[in-house]
């Protein structure tokens, strides 16, 4: 398939700005936050885990300030990140210094003559003064820094979260910080100099936090003590809206992965209803999403002409395991074992997604580009770059964790029965070989005991006794041959081949031992000289 075909569903990822056309159902939301923002400092956009808010940041209010006639604002998307050890072994960087990377690495035109508070920067000051060369290079136009996923600035210590705060609140109140008003600063500078150093940028501060972090924010108001005054709630989307995401994508041409495909009225609403919280009853988007995008990607094959109707569909509960199994399926079987271990015990603990940086996934648990590229494809995994340029996965949404730990219960479930199998195997072929050794020393015995009586007597005693034993070994290897055989059946029925060609050759051992002339032997033989068997 060409590199330039997309999917209709952004699945599990939040919807990118290129992906703006297949924004539907938040008109409404787009414009209002888009007012609030265009008049307000400070605004928090806050909603639950799932309902879109990065969508809407990325897809709705990004395009249109990119579509402004004039004063076209500056913004910058910036993410934290949860400060865990998962990022990589360095030392982590502090929220500030990430917002500092951010300014820094979109390269303005630094201005020669404010190299004297740079270099007086303690570092407090440097956000004012990167803030400053970007204000340099565009002139008058809003400057905003979007602050996504913002309730990961709380997972850092109490004074770096309150060194970030200050320092915002130093830029958004102060035309300049108070230690750097000193005669000898300005010693050098002309009277416009001077003038650019007082006038305020017109800086703009969007945070984006889950509902259920809303009250995290009260440790910030001692430096921005406007903080809570503008927000926006994000809720659910409607019916008709959740109709028009699930639709009108579908019929849109383009350049796609699948051709234009349609549902019928009752396949909409079973997703609808799928993707409602089972206690709220509001649609998740997140979830709408990923049922969707598994349709596209896994129910629109030899449709021909055909709408997703419900029986194509499925049953809906499914599909969260099926999505995730789905996402490993075109790696090798190492390499879905491999990707699958780090995914379930790495990328999530206690619960929570735990972001990496790629190398430290490359060299610490050995997955490769290969790996990497497939699951960000089928946005198992999400990919984003941090401050200073670096590649950073995680799971690609909330709504991921909890299908993804319960594939991995049954997955460890199915491992420890098939070592279990194994360890039983062994046992049984075991105990047949001591009942053989013991019924060739019970021949042994009886044969000597007899011929010291009556040596003809004792030959022929010997030799019935001798057919009987043997008869009985025969019954007993055709006994365990039979089991070893039906263990192989039982476990191939579950596409265990390995464990089930294991079973198979012990049997075969097994009957090695019996003659040809006897019948029921030498149908077990020939039944496991079939090609189903081999």
């Amino acid at each position: 398939m060409e590199a330039s075909l997309n999917y209709r569903y952004p699945g599990a990822k939040s919807f990118t700005t290129q992906e703006e056309h297949l924004f539907m159902g938040r008109e409404q939301d787009t414009e209002r936050l888009y007012q609030l923002i265009d008049t307000q400092q400070l605004v928090i956009l806050y909603g639950k885990s799932g309902c879109g808010k990065s969508s809407l940041i990325n897809a709705g209010i990004i395009p249109l300030l990119e579509k402004e006639p004039i004063n076209k604002a500056r913004y910058f998307n910036i993410r934290l990140f949860n400060k865990t050890q998962g990022i990589d072994q360095e030392q982590v960087s502090t929220p500030l210094d990430k917002v500092l990377d951010v300014l820094a690495l979109s390269k303005p035109e630094e201005l020669p003559w404010m190299n004297v508070f740079k270099e007086n920067a303690t570092p407090s000051g440097l956000l004012w003064y990167w803030v400053k060369q970007v204000q340099n290079q565009n002139a008058d136009t809003p400057i905003i820094l979007f602050f996504d996923q913002f309730e990961e600035l709380f997972t850092y210590s109490e004074e770096e979260v309150s060194a970030f705060a200050a320092e915002l609140g130093m830029v958004l109140y102060q035309k300049i910080p108070n230690f750097f008003r000193k005669k000898e600063y300005f010693a050098e500078l002309d009277a416009t100099q001077s003038d650019f150093v007082y006038a305020n940028p017109d800086l703009r501060v969007v945070f984006s936090i889950r509902a259920d972090r809303m009250s995290l924010l009260n440790r910030l108001t001692k430096y921005l003590p406007n903080l809570l005054k503008y927000h926006y709630e994000l809720d659910a989307i409607s019916e008709e809206a959740a109709r028009e995401a699930i639709m009108i994508p579908a019929d849109l041409d383009g350049s796609f992965y699948t051709p234009k495909f349609s549902y019928e009225p009752e396949t909409v609403t079973a997703i609808i209803e799928g993707a409602k919280n089972s206690y709220t009853g509001k649609i998740e988007t997140a979830t709408l999403q990923i049922i969707c995008r598994f349709v596209e990607e896994v129910k629109t094959r030899n449709l021909q002409g055909k709408p997703i109707s419900p029986t194509i569909l499925g049953n809906i509960t499914d599909i969260f395991s099926d999505y995730y199994q789905n996402s490993l399926k075109e790696l090798s079987t190492q390499e879905r074992s491999l990707a699958a271990e780090v995914i379930e015990e790495k990328f999530i603990q206690n619960n929570q997604r735990i972001p990496f940086a790629a190398n430290h996934l490359k060299q610490e648990y050995h997955l490769t580009d290969t790996i990497l590229d497939q699951l960000e494809k089928s946005t198992l995994l999400r990919k984003e770059q941090d401050g200073v340029g670096r590649a950073i996965y995680e799971i690609g949404h909330d709504t991921l964790v909890e299908p993804i730990l319960a594939f991995a219960v049954l997955r460890k479930e199915k491992a420890k029965r098939s070592r279990l199998q194994k360890i039983v195997g062994l046992s049984v072929l075991a105990l047949v070989l001591v009942l053989g050794l013991l019924a060739f020393f019970i021949q042994l015995w009886q044969g000597a005991e007899i011929a010291k009586k009556d040596a003809v007597y004792a030959k022929a005693k010997a030799e019935k006794a001798t057919q009987q034993a043997n008869s009985n070994l025969y019954k007993l290897y055709k006994e365990q041959a039979q089991i070893l055989k039906d263990n192989g059946d039982n476990v191939k029925r579950n596409d265990d081949s390995e464990n089930a060609t294991y079973y198979y050759d012990s049997a075969r051992v097994i009957l090695k031992q019996i003659p040809s002339s006897d019948t029921t032997g030498k149908t077990l033989k020939n039944e496991l000289a079939k090609p189903a068997y081999q």
